[in-house]
């Protein structure tokens, strides 16, 4: 999930902010700390929850979220919508076993394992689409938790929305 958080650009729109001609650049972390964008300043920090660390009543996680951070002044907290949770497992079960296909037989000898491994590859590649537009879509409708406000993100708005809660 964070190879695909760190390939797929979405948040690279969010990392640097313009405020009266400076730029300001967010360090964007998930909440285990795996670096997705990476910043000199770590005071100005935006944090990813993965979608694996969201326990079942995801208004209920928001809410203690919410009661956590509501004094931490130095980090904006993004919550993905999971309501797509199964969907996006199973999407890179299946990617990752094709993954392990694809690098035990490629260099096969037999020109017959090599064309299967072929066709794996682009059903690969046609679920890794899949995948990040769901990864994608999954955090673009996601909450921003900020000082006890949430804000409901959508695609449209994706970036407006952050910058306006960074500024």
């Amino acid at each position: 999930l964070v190879n695909y958080l760190k390939t797929s650009g979405l948040f690279r729109q969010v990392s640097t902010i313009n405020e009266d001609s400076i730029a300001y650049n967010f360090n964007i972390r998930t909440d285990l700390d795996d670096e997705i964008i990476s910043a000199n300043n770590k005071n100005l920090r935006l944090t990813a929850f993965s979608l694996f660390n969201i326990n079942d009543d995801r208004e209920d996680f928001i809410e203690n979220l919410k009661l956590e951070t509501q004094y931490t002044k130095d980090v904006i907290t993004l919550v993905p919508d999971d309501s797509r949770f199964r969907e996006i497992d199973r999407l890179l079960d299946e990617v990752q076993k094709y993954q392990e296909i694809e690098k035990v037989y490629s260099h096969d000898e037999n020109d017959e394992k090599r064309r299967i491994v072929d066709r794996f590859a682009t059903i690969k590649a046609e679920k890794e689409k899949d995948l990040i537009n769901l990864i994608q879509e999954a955090y673009q409708n996601g909450s921003l938790i900020y000082l006890f406000d949430e804000t409901f993100l959508s695609q449209d708005k994706f970036k407006v929305s952050i910058n306006d809660v960074q500024k």
